[in-house]
């Protein structure tokens, strides 16, 4: 059974004080393999250039740059950008592809996303929660080269049951101020 162990919110930072205005909502579900979902519940925008969705997108990341396929669902998807849709069309794949496997993708081509993908800057800012557990962990490093606005929450405290040892309540870390 697929449970979600990451959060990306999406949306433009406030120019003074931190923080997000939210405007997208993608989901890491992790379970038999992982797959990026944005449901239309979880698009908040509310303008001429909200993304319609009339059923959720489905993006199977590779397990080596599951970030970095973040990026490219959301600059296709979201910031439609005409470098990354050409690449996409080229090897196939529609503009609007609700359900995508990225290894179906060849190397070269995802590479030459990625790529396109670190020249992102301006006002969009990511705003990643990973959840203790999650395979996006080993993933968050290859985030540095990229240009756009980040903001990456991990757990610092876990209180969980642990159903393999007679259910006993076990706590990692520490909340401190």
């Amino acid at each position: 059974m697929a449970s979600i162990t990451a959060l990306a919110h999406l949306g433009f930072a406030h120019p003074n004080d931190g923080g997000l205005r939210p405007e997208y909502l993608f989901q890491l579900s992790e379970g038999d393999r992982p797959g990026w979902v944005l449901d239309p519940a979880f698009v908040f925008r509310q303008d001429e250039q909200r993304l319609k969705l009339k059923r959720p997108l489905v993006w199977i990341p590779t397990l080596e740059h599951m970030a970095e396929d973040l990026l490219v669902m959301i600059g296709v998807h979201i910031l439609r950008d005409e470098p990354l849709l050409d690449l996409m069309r080229g090897c196939g794949i529609g503009p609007f592809t609700t359900q995508l496997e990225l290894y179906s993708v060849p190397t070269e081509v995802r590479d030459a996303l990625y790529a396109r993908c670190q020249v992102y800057e301006g006002r969009w800012k990511l705003a990643l929660s990973v959840l203790d557990g999650s395979s996006l962990h080993h993933a968050l490093s290859s985030l540095s080269k990229y240009k756009f606005q980040l903001e990456v929450c991990r757990s610092s405290f876990v209180r969980y049951v642990d159903r393999w040892d007679d259910g006993k309540t076990k706590m990692l870390g520490k909340l401190e101020k």
